[in-house]
């Protein structure tokens, strides 16, 4: 059954990368909204495979709830309303993934060290290629903490109890979802590229899909 999930999850992110070539937005609504359905229902079935994952399935299925809103809100991110809706929606979604990963590995020392890490390489990234967020300065800032601590809690989980399954699940679905908000902060406020969106969306869509097959290997 899930090579048939996953098969379909990468047809459907197929179909959402050529209507992003094509430049239509009906569609890219239509599709994005598809793609972004399909990992939560992948969370779902984990649920209904693994009934007692329920605690921690809770609190990963409302981040991919808040993130499959956030994602209609950035079909169009060119507009800063729009923008704002949908990065404050992905912000409360990292709180959530942050809620359980902390629970699953309490507050450790090397969790500053990761978040600074992070953090640092935001703040660096901004300054060496002189990005101009203007009156996006704070929300951006705001959301750099909220992911850079979910990806440390992530981390955390591989020190706390081993590459378990779970673990590792985690923390390369967390990072993902790092490395495809780095593709898009430098498309919007830098300069766009024409590799921008396949590997904003694979990597993103990875790291959900990621998240949510983690609940498979709760224990």
């Amino acid at each position: 059954m899930w090579y048939a999930v996953i098969i379909s999850f990468y047809a459907l992110l197929a179909v959402l990368l050529y209507c992003k070539y094509r430049r239509d937005t009906a569609w890219i609504l239509v599709s994005k909204t598809l793609t972004s359905l399909a990992f939560v229902a992948a969370g779902l079935l984990a649920l209904r495979e693994n009934p007692g994952a329920a605690g921690y399935a809770l609190w990963i299925l409302i981040g991919l709830l808040l993130s499959a809103a956030g994602d209609i809100f950035l079909v169009y991110g060119e507009r800063p309303r729009a923008f704002l809706w949908g990065l404050s929606f992905f912000l409360l979604a990292h709180i959530a993934y942050g809620v359980i990963f902390t629970i699953l590995s309490g507050l450790q020392v090397w969790d500053a060290v990761f978040f600074l890490l992070l953090v640092g390489i935001g703040v660096t990234a901004r300054r060496f290629a002189r990005i101009d967020l203007k009156r996006m300065t704070f929300p951006v800032a705001l959301y750099l903490l909220a992911i850079s601590y979910m990806v440390s809690q992530a981390f955390s989980i591989c020190l706390a109890q081993g590459p378990t399954a779970l673990a590792v699940m985690a923390g390369l679905g967390a990072l993902l979802f790092f490395a495809s908000d780095s593709f898009l902060a430098w498309n919007k406020f830098k300069r766009p590229f024409n590799a921008y969106g396949a590997l904003n969306l694979t990597t993103y869509y990875t790291g959900q899909l990621l998240l949510a097959l983690s609940i498979l290997s709760f224990k």
